[in-house]
C-alpha cells in the first residue's frame, strides 16, 4: 500500500470518527435550564417587557432635555414594576437569566411583539369604532336641524 492510499484511510477514519460524535452529540436530548423561583416567568417577562417596551415608544412625548426623559423613563419603569409587584433587582436578575439562552430570549421578544400587535389591533378597533360614532352623530345632527 503506497503512503497516499494510507493517508486516504486515516482521512476516512478521522472523517468517520467526526460523524460518530456528531452523532453522539446530536442524539443527546437538550437539556432544559431549570428557572429558578426568583426567576420572571415567561408570560410575565412578556408583559413586563411589553409595558417597557411601550413605555420607551413614550419616552418624551412632551418633555424636553435628556434628564427630563431619563427621569420620565425611569419613573414609568419603576411603575411597571411596581404594577407587576417586582422589584427592579428581580427584573435585572430575570432578564440576565433569560439572555443567558439567546432562543429563549428571542421567544420572549417574539411574545412581545405578538403582544403590541394585538394591543395595536385593539387600538385601531376603538378608533375606528370612535370615528364611525362620531360620524353617524354628525349625520343625526345634519338631518335634526331645520
Amino acid at each position: 500500500m503506497t503512503t497516499s492510499g494510507v493517508s486516504g484511510y486515516a482521512s476516512i477514519v478521522n472523517l468517520g470518527g467526526l460523524l460518530c460524535l456528531l452523532l453522539l452529540f446530536s442524539c443527546q436530548s437538550e437539556q432544559v435550564r431549570q428557572r429558578p423561583n426568583n426567576i420572571l416567568s415567561p408570560d410575565s417577562m412578556v408583559l413586563v417587557l411589553t409595558d417597557m417596551t411601550l413605555a420607551e415608544a413614550m419616552k418624551g412625548m412632551g418633555q424636553s432635555g435628556e434628564i427630563a426623559k431619563i427621569e420620565q423613563t425611569e419613573s414609568f419603569y419603576l411603575g411597571i414594576w411596581e404594577e407587576y409587584g417586582i422589584s427592579r433587582n428581580q427584573f435585572e436578575s430575570s432578564y440576565s437569566w433569560y439572555q443567558e439562552d439567546l432562543e429563549g430570549l428571542a421567544g420572549l421578544y417574539e411574545g412581545v411583539s405578538k403582544r403590541i400587535k394585538i394591543l395595536e389591533d385593539k387600538a385601531n378597533a376603538e378608533s375606528k369604532r370612535e370615528k364611525d360614532r362620531l360620524k353617524n352623530l354628525e349625520r343625526e345632527d345634519s338631518t335634526a336641524a331645520p
